[in-house]
């Protein structure tokens, strides 16, 4: 089978002390031989190794990254919906939001993630309002950037429980329009009030984004990732990632990644039950 040489480049072994290497020769998707070229190219031949070099032209080689605390439906979730960081304008906005459209199956809810108000120009505000224009009668949630807001469109807003829409919840806050009704925009503890009702994306386009989702960050140099996975209602997702870990097995063999799996959890029930950590290393860890 061929190799691949690297060279000609700053190569980083995290090593702290010795000579720098001159190049790194893999083969089989391992680390063969690191030290010289002359050496490296006699260890390709004694082994039958075909080499294809590649010239580094001066820039570093590094190993894999490993990110130690990542929570994948999360992730999953984002990369399934359409992406609104950076957007500077409303027509923008609209762009994008009208683009995920034809992704949507029947029934389901249009999801957009990382939206920054303070970004818009003075004067522009994404609300319901606006969203009615751009979705019409499809059920529309927006995620603000921090976390802490959340806008729908009307769609959602009719299928809250107007008794609900009356006052403010403790510790949130519900936007109005000047004569009081509810203009789709959710603060604080109050976003619980439209998320209660969310349905969860097409199971066909999570598996989907996954894919791509872990492809692009291995050609980030990420090699390895320590997954935090909820096996029950106890963790950041709430009681919707509860079967967190059977969506990231589905998807394990397009992950190219090593997994340290961390699974959240009241008890021991879900991961003795699920019976999908045969090909990962696990830690539980059962909150008292």
């Amino acid at each position: 089978m061929p190799g691949h040489l690297f060279h000609n480049g700053a190569i980083v072994t995290m090593v702290p002390e010795g000579d720098v290497p001159e190049c790194v020769l893999v083969h089989q998707d391992k680390v063969a031989f690191v030290g010289s070229l002359r050496d490296a190219r006699n260890f390709a031949e004694k082994s039958d190794i075909d080499l294809n070099t590649h010239d580094l032209n001066g820039a570093a080689l590094l190993p894999g990254f490993i990110d130690g605390h990542l929570h994948p439906l999360p992730m999953i979730f984002f990369a399934a919906s359409a992406n609104l960081e950076q957007s500077e304008t409303l027509d923008d906005v609209e762009r994008r939001l009208s683009n995920q459209l034809s992704a949507l199956e029947d029934g389901e809810w249009l999801i957009g993630v990382q939206f920054e108000q303070k970004l818009l120009p003075d004067g522009q505000t994404l609300d319901a309002g606006f969203l009615d224009q751009v979705t019409g009668e499809r059920p529309t949630l927006i995620y603000a950037r921090d976390g802490h807001c959340v806008i729908v469109n009307s769609a959602v807003l009719n299928q809250l429980n107007e008794d609900g829409l009356a006052s403010d919840p403790e510790g949130g806050h519900i936007g109005r329009t000047e004569d009081g009704a509810p203009n789709g925009i959710f603060h604080e503890k109050a976003v619980n009030i439209p998320l209660a009702i969310m349905p969860p994306p097409s199971a066909t386009r999570l598996l989907a984004a996954g894919e791509g989702l872990f492809l692009r960050m291995a050609k980030a140099g990420i090699t390895s990732i320590g997954a935090m996975l909820q096996s029950d209602d106890e963790g950041p997702g709430g009681a919707s990632a509860r079967m967190e870990s059977m969506i990231v097995q589905a998807v394990r063999d397009q992950i190219p990644q090593s997994i340290y799996s961390i699974i959240i959890g009241k008890t021991l029930d879900g991961p003795n039950d699920d019976g999908s950590f045969n090909e990962t290393s696990v830690v539980v860890r059962e909150e008292a």
